[in-house]
């Protein structure tokens, strides 16, 4: 049972920021004069002329697709069309009749491990469905090093790791419009977040260069590309944009973050953790930002862990000890017996063994405390506490954590409270001038703020402090594409952060 490829607790939805409405596409509905031999003027100058009489857009750039399909489609539709306009440029697509109440698009947030995808009205700003899917790419590495290593093999590599997020982006794609009973090829945009590998690897860039000194990616700005050249299975006509990256391991979900938190906005010295597998650190207000990335590793989600497991069904997601007789009591997901233990509980672990004595400062396991849970294991005599017995597992397996799984806890931690310093002291303040503090993502909202707190992952600030906001890189992803004033600030956060 413990083998299985369960439904992951993987968190889709975000902090919601009331945002104009103003996405990159726009639709008109033009009854368009016929041709006759006393007008004569080819059928792209005929519709152009309607869209300047209704809109005064002009100068519009033709895109392949309406090219040739404009004369069918206007005879068709008995010279009564839908115009589909991208940023006020470029005739993307025409439909026959009046098309201009369906109108949407689709975020996504390609994280290292998971993507998340949203459906969204493009008229009315609204979340039709959300869908979200394990990454492909895991397959070939847990963490974003090793894929970019995988990718430096060769162009064969580099392909493979970017067909399977591809192919990753249609399925879910498939998922939301199945859910919102919407035609795939009535979505006109698409916006991407994700790390500047993630970034990279999904456009088909090299990342090599993120990954050696001194860590520069191919670009920074915002990026367009069609997207029947990635082979995402929307509109022919629509495009893939992304906001932009930092640095060369501060990506656009970074952008997405600040963006989601508002911390840019802020009056008040705020920070916002994004934890992961890859973890983005912003901190700052309106007058100035510092960003990093640092890399969490996959112990967060579960990995390099003995019984550990992604939050699946079965996996122990919160857990706590008794003091006075140290046996442990723990919740799973889904309910029934355990199958392992995900990221969130075992940072629970770590913290409760520590406040009851079961490790000492360095994080050793203590052999001498009294308790018939904690023993050295035959094979690898490691110590560990034994969090489940035989029959009170799935697997009829004990769980255990023993003294490596915590060493790999301590070390993640580690990396993230190590950006926390060194972001406090970029910028010069100290962690009780912090007013706000924004935990992100899904690990990042499920874990307990007090164990976090108590194993030093984060300054010991007062929780109420605190805030979750969910998935913010994926709802930044979605602002910016509903709304051009998010995709102004996007540019201008750019410019306000430089690399150090």
């Amino acid at each position: 049972p413990e083998s299985r490829i369960e439904p992951q607790k993987m968190l889709v939805s975000g902090t919601h920021v009331q945002v104009d409405i103003s996405p990159t596409i726009a639709k008109y509905y033009l009854e368009v004069p016929k041709a006759s031999l006393g007008d004569m003027r080819p059928d792209i100058e005929r519709i152009c002329g309607c869209l300047k009489e209704k809109t005064s857009l002009t100068n519009l750039s033709i895109s392949g697709e309406s090219l040739v399909e404009v004369s069918d489609t206007l005879r068709n539709g008995d010279w009564c069309i839908t115009a589909v306009i991208r940023e006020e440029e470029e005739l993307c697509r025409i439909e026959i009749g009046n098309t201009t109440e369906r109108l949407y698009g689709v975020s996504i947030d390609v994280g290292t491990t998971k993507l998340a995808g949203y459906l969204v009205n493009l008229r009315t700003g609204e979340t039709l469905s959300t869908s979200s899917i394990v990454n492909p790419q895991s397959s070939y590495g847990g963490d974003v090093a090793t894929r970019i290593s995988y990718s430096m093999k060769g162009k064969q590599q580099l392909q493979e790791l970017q067909s399977l997020v591809i192919q990753g982006t249609n399925e879910m794609i498939e998922e939301l419009c199945s859910k919102a009973k919407v035609d795939i090829l009535e979505i006109y945009a698409m916006y991407f977040a994700g790390n500047t590998a993630m970034h990279h690897i999904f456009f088909g860039m090299n990342p090599k260069y993120i990954g050696l000194s001194p860590y520069i990616p191919a670009i920074g700005s915002p990026i367009s590309m069609k997207a029947k050249d990635l082979g995402i299975s929307i509109n022919a006509g629509a495009y893939v944009n992304s906001l932009p990256n930092i640095a060369g391991f501060v990506g656009a979900d970074a952008v997405a973050d600040i963006i989601t938190s508002r911390i840019h906005k802020s009056e008040e010295l705020a920070m916002v953790i994004d934890i992961g597998t890859n973890t983005e650190i912003a901190i700052g207000n309106k007058d100035k930002i510092a960003t990093c990335s640092t890399p969490a590793g996959p112990a967060i989600e579960g990995g390099h862990i003995k019984n550990g497991m992604k939050a699946e069904t079965g996996a122990i997601e919160h857990l706590w000890i008794d003091p006075e007789t140290l046996e442990p009591g723990y919740q799973v997901i889904g309910g029934g017996k355990p199958r392992g233990i995900c990221g969130s509980a075992i940072i629970d672990a770590v913290a409760h063994f520590h406040k009851t004595g079961i490790i000492d400062n360095k994080g050793t396991i203590v052999e001498n405390v009294n308790s018939k849970r904690i023993r050295k294991n035959e094979s690898t005599g490691l110590l560990e506490y034994v969090i489940a017995w035989p029959d009170e597992t799935a697997s009829k397996k004990t769980i255990v954590i023993n003294v490596m799984d915590v060493r790999q806890l301590l070390l993640a931690k580690a990396a993230i409270r190590t950006g926390v310093n060194v972001m406090l002291e970029t910028i010069g303040v100290k962690a009780g001038d912090l007013k706000k503090l924004y935990l992100a993502g899904g690990f990042g909202t499920y874990v307990d703020p007090q164990s976090a707190r108590s194993i030093g992952m984060y300054p010991n600030i007062p929780l109420n402090i605190v805030k979750f906001i969910g998935n913010s890189a994926g709802a930044g992803a979605k602002m910016a594409l509903i709304s051009s004033g998010i995709r102004d600030e996007a540019l201008n956060i750019l410019k306000e952060i430089e690399p150090k």
